[in-house]
């Protein structure tokens, strides 16, 4: 085999780091659109679900639900959110994290503490997570054949309430 000249060495290096300058780009490119994407349709999504909520589940509708127990203004609000393609589950929950109401009844009274982004949220903050399923994603998978989905975690009323 014959030996490779200095100007042969340096065009194969210079080829790889071309190369590998862009895969480098093309992961940072990718990365950021996903990451601008995911932002722009958490904001698009929780400003839907401000103006559906303010009609639909003012503080004393939404303290009127939990004490009765039953769900009819929270149904109202999702049926109007699942008309979006987009959405196969709706999830409200108290100020304290319990989930109170769900389209998937086999949820409602869970708590589900370790989830960083409903915390965040019960806090105030809009929160947008594209990630694989997790633990409190059990029914979702019987529907969702993907390993991965965004979730929008919207506070629809002040914090103290």
């Amino acid at each position: 085999m014959e030996r490779l000249n200095l100007f042969h060495k340096f065009l194969l290096i210079l080829s790889l780091s071309t190369l590998l300058g862009i895969v480098a780009l093309a992961g940072t490119i990718s990365y950021l659109l996903k990451k601008n994407l995911v932002e722009e349709e958490g904001k698009d999504t929780a400003s839907l679900m401000r103006v559906l909520g303010g009609s639909d589940l003012s503080p004393e509708t939404f303290a009127q639900g939990l004490r009765q127990g039953e769900g009819v203004a929270f149904t109202r609000f999702a049926d109007r959110i699942k008309g979006m393609p987009e959405v196969f589950r709706v999830k409200i929950y108290d100020n304290v994290g319990t989930l109170v109401w769900s389209d998937e009844e086999r949820l409602v009274g869970k708590n589900f503490s370790d989830n960083l982004e409903l915390k965040e949220a019960l806090g105030g903050k809009v929160q947008v997570a594209m990630g694989l399923l997790k633990r409190e994603h059990i029914y979702e998978s019987d529907r969702y054949n993907e390993r991965r989905l965004v979730e929008v975690y919207v506070p629809l009323l002040h914090p103290d309430s």
